[in-house]
């Protein structure tokens, strides 16, 4: 999937997102724009691949939260 059709996808789900996942998503977006001290961030082809070889080997090496675990986090900042 190229970056094009991601960030469809993600509009779509933007479009049709309930509540509670359109929360998720700005909370995450919020976090990652606070750890990384910007507002936006334009990616290279280069920076996203390598962003996304990182988080499958996060993901193979277990580092990485569940939706579950997600969503019970989530539920504290109401």
């Amino acid at each position: 999937m190229d970056t094009i059709q991601i960030k469809n996808e993600i509009h779509q789900f933007v479009d049709i997102g309930d509540e509670r996942i359109l929360r998720m998503l700005y909370a995450m977006i919020t976090e990652y724009n606070k750890s990384s001290n910007q507002k936006t961030r334009t990616y290279t082809k280069a920076e996203f691949i390598n962003d996304i070889k990182e988080a499958e080997q996060q993901i193979e090496s277990g580092d990485f939260q569940v939706i579950e675990d997600f969503e019970e986090e989530a539920e504290q900042w109401k």
